[in-house]
């Protein structure tokens, strides 16, 4: 019989013969799955950490980069126009003697033949996803490049995943998604979050470009080169301007400004996207003027991020013109602006004299309008809102700019549009006689900004002739000026100056119902 010691000594080496087959079994299947094919996933991690490569399965990428988009003239609102004004009072509670006049405008090519910039002395990161479809799950790989001085791409040691000994980004064979960024600077960008997402600011000049269904296959080197890598710029270059006008020292001495509601301060942009989002709100810039001194002066330049169509404050927190501070008394509401993609923007605001004195009455200059219920001074002494009904004409002692309209037979504040217009009382519809003595300025017909009108006063006042309107709500007579005083005559009629290429003299042929424009005067 075996003694119980016996047993116990045989089932113990057993026992840890078993426990070696079991080791030898799993180091097997681990050298077994080692060695197996698989899709090729390497993680975004350092060249020493990174896993052993088949270098034999792998193709070499190399990189050819065309360039990027100039900065380029693009609309200013969504109806697409280049070119905008508006005009306020300096100050909408009192009349100070000025106007805020702001024009935006694009800032189109010095050459327009040549759209495209080198990227030179900048880097730029690659990232590729297996299959068209980029997303966070087919991430293949990254690298970084810089570009010399004279565009040509090379890449930066060490920030390539998967990299082969030579240094070079490798990517096994088939068809990828390519994603190139770059912050516009000669420093390595960030990897993405996760490999999918990033953050980009105002004041970056962030660009874009994306290259689908790519087919990696070794050529006749046994590498693979991404060619037309062609960058797309993702923000927008805006300026502000300055300039100061009927003062008695025109120069500006010190400026600061913030222009507010842009898009917002940081926005997340993913791999899937081909352009920036444009509708965050609640950004802001500072912006700074390195140089003074001067009329008009210039801010330095800064990059927003795109934004769709909004209203935009600017105020400006420091400003002295002529040793006159008017820090934090100029606010300018900017409506209906959109910046796009790769735009070029100016905002010029320009503070001068609100009037314009001659024949002894200090005139607008601009025509009085209607938007809604409110007046405002058009922003050029040629502009006007065409059409009966487009708020450029009234009858008499109204303020409606509806066709058939008129007040009673004693013209009151009450009734008169240019006495709405803020800071309100600051202006009137003027007097026949001062009508009469406009005329008797000096008159000769001609054109303004492409509108038929007269010239008053030595060239100072233009009034655009844009005829009248009848009672059945024709307008007549358009190549004639027609402008309305608040003095009536009998039988309700009422004076107004009358212009054509002859001659400018005080009539009283139309009725209250007749509806003309108005040139206002000061008070």
């Amino acid at each position: 019989m075996i003694q119980l010691k016996d047993k116990l000594k045989v089932n113990g080496g057993m026992r840890r013969y078993m426990e070696m087959v079991c080791l030898s079994l799993s180091f097997s299947l681990f050298v077994m799955s080692c060695s197996q094919e698989s899709d090729t996933f390497y993680p975004s991690i350092p060249d020493e950490e990174q896993p052993a490569v088949d270098e034999s399965r792998m193709v070499p990428i190399q990189l050819s980069v065309d360039g990027v988009d100039r900065f380029y003239g693009g609309a200013v609102t969504r109806s697409g126009e280049t070119v905008a004004r508006l005009v306020q009072p300096l100050d909408s509670t009192y009349d100070t003697g000025y106007d805020v006049e702001t024009t935006v405008e694009s800032v189109p090519l010095e050459n327009s033949v040549s759209t495209r910039a080198n990227l030179g002395n900048v880097q730029f990161r690659v990232v590729a996803y297996r299959t068209n479809a980029s997303s966070a799950a087919n991430y293949a790989g990254t690298a970084v490049y810089k570009t010399n001085g004279s565009g040509v791409a090379a890449i930066v040691a060490k920030t390539a995943t998967p990299v082969n000994s030579a240094g070079q980004w490798i990517l096994g064979p088939g068809t990828y998604t390519f994603v190139c960024y770059s912050y516009g600077v000669n420093s390595t960008p960030a990897m993405l979050s996760g490999n999918w997402s990033a953050t980009v600011s105002h004041n970056q000049d962030f660009m874009l470009c994306r290259k689908e269904g790519v087919v990696v296959a070794p050529d006749d080197r046994g590498e693979f080169t991404l060619g037309g890598i062609s960058f797309t710029r993702q923000c927008a270059l805006l300026q502000l301007a300055v300039t100061a006008n009927d003062f008695s020292n025109n120069t500006v001495q010190q400026c600061a400004a913030t222009v507010s509601n842009l898009n917002s301060n940081n926005i997340t942009w993913n791999a899937g996207q081909a352009a920036l989002s444009t509708g965050g709100t609640g950004g802001a810039v500072n912006f700074s003027w390195s140089s003074l001194n001067a009329a008009t002066v210039n801010s330095n330049v800064y990059k927003v991020l795109p934004q769709s169509n909004r209203t935009l404050t600017i105020k400006f927190t420091t400003l002295r013109i002529g040793n006159i501070q008017y820090n934090n008394r100029v606010t300018v509401n900017v409506t209906g602006r959109q910046f796009v993609a790769g735009g070029n923007y100016k905002i010029t605001v320009k503070i001068t004299g609100n009037g314009i004195t001659v024949g002894g009455a200090t005139w607008a200059k601009g025509n009085v309008y209607r938007s809604g219920s409110n007046f405002y001074l058009e922003s050029s002494q040629s502009g006007y809102h065409s059409g009966t009904e487009g708020g450029s004409f009234f009858g008499w002692n109204t303020l409606s700019s509806s066709n058939n309209t008129y007040g009673g037979s004693s013209f009151s504040s009450n009734n008169d549009p240019c006495y709405q217009v803020a800071p309100q009382g600051t202006w009137c519809t003027p007097t026949a006689n001062q009508l009469q003595n406009l005329g008797n300025s000096g008159y000769r017909s001609g054109n303004m900004n492409g509108k038929r009108g007269g010239f008053f006063g030595g060239d100072k006042v233009f009034l655009p002739a844009m005829g009248n309107r009848g009672k059945n709500n024709v307008n007549y007579w358009p190549g004639t000026g027609y402008y309305r005083s608040s003095t009536g005559a009998s039988n309700k009629r009422c004076y107004y100056l009358e212009f054509n290429q002859s001659y400018a003299v005080k009539n009283n042929y139309y009725w209250y119902w007749d509806a003309f424009p108005i040139r206002c005067v000061k008070r």
